[in-house]
């Protein structure tokens, strides 16, 4: 039997998502494509896989939807609508399709076709048309909607620490009003957002493309969804690439111990690199220099550090989730850097600022799309486990603390997010050996505080069909980062020939 699929932390749990949004425009007749491949559809669903999209070109895309079923149980029952970009190969041709999904869960995979498009190799984009869908309840496929600008605000500035009965109660009920919210302002739509659900619809999709398999790159929790798709639908598995895993067969006590190791990692891979910089803020040392953040965060606790201008002041939360989201690149290491110094100052709006960025809250305190809300939807439907206050204060805590002594308590109460969530949804099932002729590739990266190296080799050895390549060095994911691990990706994808063996691509190559 599948060992269950735990669900990633929530820490980083939106991530990989494109800043800039392109709008769709434009009304003309696009290219014409394969013709729908649904042989073989599931009872009740073969409308949905023989279904023809319309294209329309939006810029240099073209655009369509796609119907799903609302609820796969009854596929007769109200449906909803796939928003799709495609950007057409180079060559013209539309017969290389390939599926991307940015991760998050709750990032838009519309929003990334341009993202990743810019990552391809000349070859690439000469052969393979990159697709994106945006996931059921996100960005422009019937956005799950829940909490207005302010409540999100008043969400996310909650004190994900606790010191005391009345911030522990605080913190505890958010997810019951936040699911409450979800229900109110979308109905049934907050029951259907499960992972198995969006794999499902991976397969009505790549369908009526008129793809036999399924060419895909998954980063991040789009592994997780890959993987599901490899469970559900193995015989529709093509090339498909799964950069940076989620692992497949921990708890969720486990997952967060790898996390807190990583990003213990992550933040001591930081020191260091300050202390090579001439205006480095930290003192020298690992842990002079966490005592001395620490010090930052319980100042923040007592009384939030003032912004600038209009920008909201910063909390805990803010310079906990920030630097949390600034380990996960190196290009935000120079923010980092500059965020803890202002702080030294009683200034907080650095950090706001990354943390604005992280959330996609503009600086007119509008929210550039529902990633947050869709994530905590997306991992509470997969995996309602819940933790209590006494186990997060009292026994959590202190062991991730002794791994994390910045992160732990963070991570702990974090454990909590899906406490008194409703409605149920479809809990995530375990993913099951895949007998494929092309193995999956599977990317992990050593120093990743996102999702840690170590689920990358499982997630490789528990689909058995897999060949992992591994990229040492620091940030979230490996792709686009390394020549080797781009040498071997682009192979794979456009030949059609994974490695032999194991890769391992050395730091700077």
């Amino acid at each position: 039997m599948p060992r269950r699929l735990a669900a990633v932390s929530s820490v980083l749990a939106v991530l990989l998502v494109a800043t800039l949004v392109l709008l769709l425009q434009g009304e003309d007749e696009g290219p014409a494509l394969p013709g729908p491949t649904g042989e073989g559809a599931p009872a009740g669903l073969a409308p949905f896989y023989a279904q023809e999209p319309t294209w329309t070109t939006c810029g240099r895309y073209r655009c369509t939807r796609i119907r799903v079923p609302l609820d796969y149980d009854r596929p007769a029952g109200p449906t909803m609508r796939l928003a799709v970009r495609m950007l057409p190969a180079r060559d013209g041709s539309t017969d290389r399709l390939l599926l991307v999904n940015p991760g998050g869960p709750g990032g838009s995979a519309v929003e990334y076709v341009p993202i990743f498009a810019g990552l391809m190799t000349s070859a690439m984009r000469e052969r393979l048309s990159v697709v994106g869908v945006d996931p059921r309840g996100v960005g422009t496929s019937q956005e799950l909607q829940c909490l207005d600008a302010d409540a999100l605000d008043r969400y996310l500035d909650l004190d994900a620490t606790p010191d005391d009965p009345g911030e522990e109660k605080a913190w505890t009920a958010a997810p019951r009003r936040l699911a409450e919210g979800c229900v109110k302002e979308s109905g049934d739509l907050a029951a259907h957002m499960s992972t198995q659900e969006t794999a499902r619809d991976l397969d009505v999709v790549r369908a009526a493309l008129g793809q036999r398999r399924l060419d895909y790159y998954g980063a991040s929790y789009g592994t997780q969804l890959g993987a599901t798709f490899t469970t559900l639908f193995p015989r529709r598995v093509g090339r498909m690439v799964l950069d940076g895993g989620v692992d497949v067969g921990q708890d969720r006590r486990a997952l967060l111990s790898d996390q807190a190791a990583a990003l213990e990692k992550a933040w001591g891979a930081f020191v260091r690199w300050c202390g090579r910089q001439e205006d480095c803020a930290l003192p020298a040392g690992r842990a002079a220099a966490t005592a001395m953040l620490l010090d930052v965060v319980e100042a923040a606790d007592e009384r939030p550090l003032p912004s600038d201008g209009s920008i909201r002041e910063a909390r805990e939360v803010t310079v906990l989730r920030a630097t949390a989201f600034a380990l996960s690149t190196r290009r935000a290491w120079p923010a980092l850097l500059v965020a803890i110094g202002r702080a030294q100052y009683d200034d907080g709006t650095a950090f706001r600022q990354l943390d604005d960025a992280y959330v996609l809250r503009s600086t007119e305190g509008r929210y550039d799309n529902n990633a947050v809300v869709a994530g905590v939807a997306v991992r509470c439907l997969d995996d309602p486990q819940e933790t209590s206050a006494d186990e997060a204060r009292d026994d959590l805590g202190p062991r991730l603390v002794s791994v994390s002594p910045l992160f732990g308590r963070y991570l702990a109460w974090s454990a909590s997010l899906c406490n008194g969530w409703r409605p149920r949804g479809k809990p995530q099932e375990g993913v099951e050996r895949l007998d494929a002729a092309l193995p999956v590739l599977v990317l992990g990266t050593t120093g990743d505080p996102v999702t840690p190296y170590r689920w990358s080799t499982r997630l490789a050895a528990d689909l058995g069909s897999a060949v992992l390549v591994t990229r040492e060095g620091d940030g979230h994911t490996a792709y686009g980062l390394s020549r080797c691990v781009d040498r071997s990706v682009a192979t794979y994808l456009l030949r059609g020939r994974a490695p032999r063996a194991a890769v391992r691509c050395e730091r700077g190559r």
